[in-house]
């Protein structure tokens, strides 16, 4: 089926592999080795110390902390945002950015509560949304996920296609089909790097909407902007079966 082709090319982001299923599409395998570990989201540490009343030795450590996550020291970055936390416990932020820190050192066990704690303080901090919102999709939870995205895009733009991506698919998997390819023009329309492949989450939708033509576009143009590699050969694959079936209609 024409289906499980065009899902043998839809990857996650990240190393994780989630084994999720998509109707008749089988499962999903983990992006390629190539690709670059999960990035969380993290929230932006510009707010004035002075407008939250942050001890200034706490605003000392968030900013300890935000120069040695560039320098992607991530075990002294988690000293400095614990001893910030310490002085100061109502930055959310600094809870947002603690889990974004602990996921580059592998402990995510914790992440679910630090994150629901950060949005306890502060239910505007969409970064925080994102990251739950990552956890549940690596959960197979997908209605949750879908929720959890929709939540943070509702309080600010998407900051990347990873974002959309994780919704959009989602969406396709709780077949929500017209939302999954609505988000997937998202990513395209604001001219954000690396959207290629919500081109196939479109492509999916579609097909199971049975609009063959609209699926065989989506794939052209995910062709178009990722043409070779391993991927690519599959979607070739899917795009001529389609064309195959729109030939005989």
């Amino acid at each position: 089926m024409t289906g499980r082709l065009i899902a043998s090319v839809l990857v996650l982001f990240g190393t994780v592999c989630a084994q999720v299923q998509s109707g008749s599409s089988g499962v999903v395998p983990s992006r390629m080795e190539e690709t670059a570990p999960v990035q969380w989201a993290r929230s932006a540490t510009s707010v004035s110390v002075s407008e939250l009343g942050m001890p200034s030795n706490a605003a000392m450590e968030f900013e300890k902390a935000e120069r040695l996550i560039a320098k992607r020291d991530w075990e002294k970055a988690t000293e400095r945002l614990h001893k910030g936390l310490a002085i100061y416990p109502s930055y959310a932020a600094g809870y947002n950015n603690l889990v974004a820190v602990y996921s580059n050192l592998g402990n995510d066990k914790e992440a679910r509560a630090v994150l629901e704690k950060a949005i306890a303080l502060d239910d505007h901090l969409a970064p925080a949304y994102v990251n739950l919102g990552r956890l549940s999709f690596l959960e197979s939870d997908f209605p949750h996920a879908e929720s959890l995205l929709s939540k943070a895009l509702s309080l600010a733009p998407a900051a990347n296609a990873d974002e959309l991506f994780l919704l959009a698919y989602a969406q396709l998997t709780d077949q929500h089909l017209n939302e999954a390819i609505e988000t997937s023009r998202q990513a395209h329309a604001a001219r954000m790097s690396e959207h290629a492949l919500l081109h196939l989450v479109a492509a999916n939708a579609c097909e199971k909407q049975n609009r063959i033509a609209d699926s065989i576009s989506e794939l052209e143009l995910y062709l178009s902007e990722e043409p070779t590699g391993s991927r690519a050969e599959k979607a070739r694959k899917a795009l001529a079966a389609l064309q195959a079936q729109a030939a005989v209609r």
